[in-house]
């Protein structure tokens, strides 16, 4: 499960960041969004799905590179892909 890209909104919205997986679900995109405090108690992640093309996600805002992110949300959003790679593989099995 690899990132395919990553998006910044510039804080436009309170899921300022949007993580977007080459995995595809009934033929759409796996996405993971993100505030700049996902992990606290009242911060945001949370996956979703987009049926939109890869050349439509500047709806997301700019594309930037996975390193831009602070290193807090990359080490977040590492853990949720490790998360969600784990319950595939138990549906699966």
């Amino acid at each position: 499960m690899n990132i395919h890209s990553v998006w910044d909104n510039q804080g436009t919205s309170v899921d300022r960041y949007t993580v977007v997986l080459d995995v595809l679900h009934y033929g759409e995109y796996v996405y993971l969004s993100l505030g700049n405090d996902p992990s606290s108690p009242q911060g945001f992640s949370q996956w979703g799905t987009t049926d939109y093309s890869p050349r439509e996600f500047k709806i997301f805002g700019k594309r930037i590179d996975f390193s831009d992110l602070p290193q807090r949300l990359q080490g977040h959003v590492t853990m949720r892909i490790s998360e969600l790679s784990d319950s595939i593989e138990e549906e699966v099995s």
